[in-house]
Formats: C-alpha cells, structure tokens, sequence
C-alpha cells in the first residue's frame, strides 16, 4: 500500500468540480495506492469528510421537490425558538 499526499497548491475537487477544499486550503488529503499503482482509497481530514457528507445529504433531499421547498422555506424563515428554549419546553 502507497500513499500519497495532496497539499496546498493542488486542487481537491468532489462530485461536479465543486472544491470541497474551501477555507482548507491546508488540509492533508492522502490517496492511497495498490501494488499496481492504482489509487483505491483516500484519507480526509475529518472535518472535510463532515462537510462532504453534510453536501451528498443535502443534495439527496434536493432530489425531491418537497423536500426541496421545505428546505427553501426553512432558509428563509426569520422566526424561530432558541435553544433555551426548546430545552425548556421539552424539559430536558
């Protein structure tokens, strides 16, 4: 097993071309060979591995179009309950 590591200077880009890099300009990303050579395997930082799976999460519930306007309306909304609150309200 070979690995190999990204750093500065190269670009890490996921599904699309999108850089899941962004603000981690420094993130080590090691891509890991077979004995042939062939990458089969890559290792993340574990804060870029939660934004990339926060990413395929949201794009999954885009798929739909309720789910969509949900989320869409969600943004948008300015009300809301604090966390005390919630707290307090479920008595936790």
């Amino acid at each position: 097993m070979i690995a190999a590591r990204l750093g500065a200077g190269q670009p890490q880009r996921g599904n699309g071309g999108q850089r899941y890099t962004e603000g981690m300009e420094n993130a080590e990303i090691q891509i890991v060979s077979n004995e042939a050579g062939e990458p089969t395997a890559v290792i993340v930082p574990i804060e870029l591995w939660r934004e990339i799976e926060s990413e395929r999460e949201t794009a999954h519930l885009l798929k739909s179009e309720t789910m969509k306007q949900r989320l869409l309306a969600a943004k948008e909304r300015q009300e809301g309950l604090s966390l005390e609150a919630v707290v307090e309200k479920l008595r936790i």
